[in-house]
């Protein structure tokens, strides 16, 4: 009858180990359930978390560079305005300068016959040459109207006035026609004076001496050391 009973309750004591074990393997597989679960949760969190963190970084760097991009274009717009505008004005200069040179000519007239009896021609000077070449343009015009070949030694101006010294070879001082040896120093003297100042004295020589033409009657002579007063008041020698 003892050993039954010690043999119940072993098998009792069996049993409740048994259901212990149970029940603890059951809370354990329960505890492992929720913490992977928790992993899990943790894990979709942070995946999520990181791509939102990626496309937001993503939405900046495109809003950056497209930033970037617009204010590299309009100083690129700019830049290119800015160097039409230079262009534009260095064009502009450059036409400015070309209508400068250009209008560096004035009108004038020549003035051929004798004393006060003259017939004017309209002419054009260059009035960047130096006086003495616009001057020596005059004369070479004159002498076409009048049909010779004035040749100049050298022409000096300065506050005495303009010396006109001819060469020897000067048709003028050849020239058998009286009307034109008058013609062409009073042309002269009256176009020169008309162009530079009526109140400017002329001088006429021949190789830096006194004028005498002989091939005409009476003979012409011009003063070197004297103003130029025309043909009216220069002495004439008889021969």
């Amino acid at each position: 009858m003892k050993n039954n009973n010690n043999s119940s309750k072993n098998s009792v004591l069996i049993v409740l180990i048994i259901a212990i074990a149970v029940v603890t393997t059951v809370f354990l597989m329960k505890d492992n359930f929720k913490k992977d679960n928790k992993n899990e949760s943790n894990t979709t969190n942070t995946s999520t978390s990181d791509t939102t963190k990626n496309e937001t970084n993503t939405s900046s760097n495109d809003t950056t560079n497209a930033t970037s991009s617009k204010t590299e274009n309009k100083t690129n717009t700019n830049t290119s305005s800015s160097n039409n505008t230079s262009s534009s004005n260095s064009s502009s200069s450059q036409t400015s300068n070309q209508n400068s040179n250009t209008s560096s000519t004035s009108n004038s007239k020549l003035y051929i016959g004798t004393t006060s009896n003259f017939q004017t021609y309209d002419i054009t000077v260059d009035e960047s040459l130096s006086v003495e070449d616009q001057a020596k343009y005059l004369i070479e015009q004159v002498g076409q109207k009048l049909g010779c070949t004035i040749s100049i030694n050298e022409i000096y101006s300065g506050k005495g006035g303009m010396t006109v010294d001819l060469k020897a070879n000067s048709s003028p001082l050849t020239e058998t026609n009286p009307t034109t040896v008058y013609s062409v120093f009073d042309s002269i003297k009256q176009t020169l004076q008309q162009y530079f100042g009526t109140t400017m004295d002329v001088y006429f020589s021949v190789e830096d001496k006194d004028i005498s033409i002989t091939s005409i009657s009476p003979t012409f002579t011009i003063n070197s050391t004297e103003p130029y007063k025309g043909s009216g008041n220069t002495n004439k020698e008889a021969r």
